[in-house]
């Protein structure tokens, strides 16, 4: 008699913990469905890519524990911006997988040191998640072919970013070979040119930053962005110093354009500035085409005068 109560009150025990994470993931999906993601950053997009696998393992697989933890992953990606890719040394992945999960940790973690989902966010998103899915399931070993979608999800995007990758290097190495014909051509002309190339490189060293912008356009690219967090980080040491943001525009387009384009540009880096919590004061200032780094006649498209001066003051 005693052998049944125990075996009784131990059932009891067992579905009064499995309804207890049950609830506990079904409440936190549901609060993650009543946010509004934005499918342009990086952490929103992981954020659903983590909330649909939450969904899958819970109301297909009934997977309450795993679905826990991609609900718990979504919630971090969306509300604090915390990612991380699972280690494969706290699973218990069977031998003939310890190898490729291994390669493919190393892999992901080289591609979050180097920043690289800010440049390829979705990519990223969907190979960080797809990568977080395969652990989990070749840990149960068991749903074959969920090993291989997750898998084939996580390598092709994968090697999506490597083709992306490769691509801007090329074009980097083409615009350097270009930057370098057109800056010994810039030389021979005008040797006030490479004093002030020189200048931007010793300005950049210090507390201020030079950015540029691609013609007519007031947002700047990914990797103009990190070079800007480079300074976030300078300012977060520097709080009680004010920030000047100045916006500037080369000579093409009528005078009274480029002074509203240059005062876009400049609001642009105070609005990023904000974004980041800083606390520091910022000012802007516009010039439109009137302090040019590269001197040029009027109607001249020229990068380097397409450009934002930040600094602390």
């Amino acid at each position: 008699m005693n052998i049944f109560v125990n075996k009784f009150i131990n059932y009891i025990i067992f579905f009064s913990i499995v309804l207890m994470i049950n609830s506990c993931s079904h409440y936190r999906i549901q609060k993650l469905e009543e946010h509004d993601f934005d499918k342009k950053d990086f952490y929103h997009l992981l954020s659903l890519e983590y909330l649909k696998l939450a969904k899958f393992e819970l109301y297909k697989m009934h997977d309450e524990i795993d679905a826990n933890l991609f609900a718990y992953k979504s919630s971090l990606a969306k509300n604090k911006n915390i990612f991380y890719p699972e280690n494969p040394t706290d699973w218990n992945i069977p031998q003939k997988y310890k190898q490729a999960t291994n390669v493919l940790y190393d892999k992901i973690n080289k591609l979050m040191v180097n920043k690289v989902y800010l440049k390829y966010p979705e990519n990223f998103s969907q190979a960080l998640a797809a990568y977080d899915c395969w652990i989990e399931q070749i840990e149960e070993n068991w749903q074959t072919d969920h090993i291989d979608a997750c898998y084939e999800k996580l390598n092709k995007n994968l090697e999506i970013i490597s083709v992306k990758i490769s691509e801007l290097n090329k074009k980097i190495n083409e615009e350097s070979i270009e930057l370098s014909t057109n800056k010994n051509k810039l030389t021979s002309e005008n040797n006030e040119n490479k004093q002030n190339k020189q200048e931007i490189a010793e300005i950049n060293k210090k507390n201020k930053l030079i950015v540029f912008f691609e013609f007519d356009k007031f947002n700047l690219s990914s990797e103009q962005i990190i070079e800007l967090e480079t300074f976030i980080d300078k300012a977060k040491k520097n709080s009680d110093r004010k920030i000047l943001v100045e916006g500037h525009t080369d000579s093409m387009g009528s005078k009274l354009y480029n002074l509203k384009l240059s005062e876009k540009r400049a609001n642009f880096i105070k609005e990023y500035l904000i974004n980041k919590n800083l606390v520091n004061i910022i000012e802007t200032f516009s010039y439109g085409e009137e302090n040019p780094l590269i001197p040029s006649g009027d109607q001249v498209k020229e990068k380097q005068n397409r450009r934002a001066e930040v600094y602390l003051k």
